[in-house]
């Protein structure tokens, strides 16, 4: 079964068959020094179209059915408002694999060296500083000294990510907004995936 874009904030739920997607105001991601993920959504709510109500409990199947499969709670559903026409939906994932098999959507996490030896990544790919004028490739980002620690956290949306440490390294198409924290798809405004994952570098603090 599909899961819901929740990442993209109940499009799947809002959105009639054949009609156009109603734009999402605001997204992020909050990943968590041991691992978890906080997903917090914001979107345009059309209550005569579903009501809240509704909404949550349709919400709260879908994230039952998948702890059953898993065996273990590993999505929680937190405050899920509406408010002047928006609603607002709050998720915890125990991992990034979760919010990845849940959402249908890229995430993943890892240490530095895991980004060729399991992401693939070719080293030859280019990566932005915070400040996004310093370019430079992974694999001379790797060569660097006192990089064992570094980590890096992987997302395939528009979203507001928040890393437990400073960040150091965009992969492209992500503006700095503070030491922790990247808008990814910075010039996205019309769609709810980019059209290639952004990877983010950071060192936990």
């Amino acid at each position: 079964m599909k899961r819901f874009l929740f990442a993209a904030a109940c499009i799947l739920l809002l959105t009639g068959c054949g009609e156009k997607e109603t734009p999402v105001t605001v997204n992020s991601l909050e990943l968590l020094p041991e691992g978890s993920l906080t997903a917090l959504s914001v979107a345009d709510f059309d209550s005569e179209d579903l009501d809240i109500g509704e909404f949550k409990e349709q919400a709260a199947a879908e994230i039952g059915e998948y702890n059953e499969r898993a065996g273990e709670e590993r999505i929680t559903l937190g405050e899920c408002t509406e408010r002047e026409g928006h609603v607002t939906v709050k998720i915890s994932y125990l991992s990034a694999q979760d919010y990845q098999n849940f959402n249908s959507v890229i995430c993943g996490t890892g240490l530095l060296d895991d980004l060729t030896a399991e992401a693939g990544l070719e080293k030859n790919t280019y990566f932005y500083d915070d400040t996004g004028t310093l370019r430079t490739t992974l694999g001379e980002i790797i060569a660097r000294e006192g990089t064992e620690s570094w980590k890096y956290l992987v997302v395939g949306e528009p979203l507001l990510v928040t890393v437990p440490g400073k960040v150091l390294f965009t992969s492209g198409g992500a503006d700095s907004a503070g030491s922790g924290s990247v808008q990814t798809g910075a010039y996205i405004t019309d769609r709810i995936l980019l059209d290639a994952p952004c990877y983010i570098i950071y060192e936990e603090s």
